[in-house]
């Protein structure tokens, strides 16, 4: 075996190795960009969803008032 050969695999080693440690990083780095963007979204989902159920609620109470007639309760009937 002449030195070349051992020269040409350390070469390949040494590229191999600064291309896992140029790739893991940015692996790194992409994997949290993606969690943090589906973190924003889920809390911004959250908030909407808060604003329609209040929403939602404010207007069956409304309805609920308008259809009554004055003298009944809102209890259902017992049968």
């Amino acid at each position: 075996m002449d030195l070349a050969s051992e020269v040409q695999g350390a070469i390949v080693g040494v590229a191999v190795g600064v291309l896992s440690a140029a790739t893991a990083p940015l692996a790194n780095y992409t994997t949290l960009k993606k969690r943090l963007k589906s973190k924003n979204q889920r809390g911004l989902a959250e908030f909407y969803l808060d604003e329609k159920l209040d929403a939602l609620a404010s207007i069956h109470t409304e309805l609920t008032e308008g259809y009554l007639v004055p003298g009944e309760s809102s209890a259902p009937a017992e049968a």
